[in-house]
């Protein structure tokens, strides 16, 4: 029996997929770190940027390598880097960067700023490890006292989810897991989804309490 090796070799990649996209992310995430330990982002450190998204361009879909992308192709798109387009990308950059000890915890722009949570019919989703709450068990009976509704899993109908404090080891690419990568991608393609910090859920529950 004759084997087909361009075959044999895009099923390893497709098996090996996600673990090649969790060690990109990864990868990016301590570039970053170093990137933004000088306070700047230098024209060499765009220009690796720009390789490293070439490099691994079967991930420009998936966040934070899309985002990056959009930022990077806006920059460079007039060949004339502004210094409003330099801060946004070292802020993007600062923002997903992690040192080793900062892994499992969550990346600040992943979140909607939201002023506060509304509870009745809305549908809720919690992920990593709960700081004020103390586990999803007391969290889910927070909002359900309230009218709101607990789904284990990240669907279309999702209204919120949110993210505990502590993040979590076990996510799947260092600073945030596979539930908040399917929210993003709802987010991006245009569902009410919206990622949210504990501190803010308790803030809305504390407020819906008193009213």
């Amino acid at each position: 029996m004759s084997l087909d090796v361009d075959e044999d070799e895009a099923l390893i990649r497709y098996l090996n997929l996600p673990r090649m996209q969790a060690k990109a992310i990864a990868h990016l995430e301590g570039a970053s770190a170093a990137i933004v330990y000088d306070g700047s982002v230098s024209d060499e450190e765009l220009q690796f940027l720009g390789d490293w998204l070439t490099r691994h361009e079967d991930f420009r879909t998936t966040w934070p390598v899309s985002q990056l992308y959009q930022l990077l192709t806006k920059i460079v798109g007039d060949r004339v880097v502004e210094p409003r387009e330099r801060l946004q990308l070292y802020e993007f950059l600062a923002s997903i960067a992690a040192t080793p000890g900062e892994a499992g915890s969550p990346a600040g722009s992943i979140y909607d700023e939201v002023e506060r949570l509304s509870f009745p019919s809305r549908v809720f989703c919690f992920t990593g490890r709960m700081v004020f709450l103390g586990d999803r068990k007391k969290a889910a009976a927070a909002v359900t006292k309230l009218g709101g509704i607990v789904k284990d899993s990240v669907a279309k109908d999702l209204h919120y989810l949110v993210v505990g404090g502590y993040g979590s080891d076990e996510w799947a690419f260092g600073r945030f897991g596979r539930k908040i990568e399917r929210a993003i991608d709802l987010r991006t393609n245009g569902c009410e989804v919206r990622i949210v910090r504990e501190k803010a859920l308790v803030e809305s529950v504390i407020e819906s309490t008193r009213a």
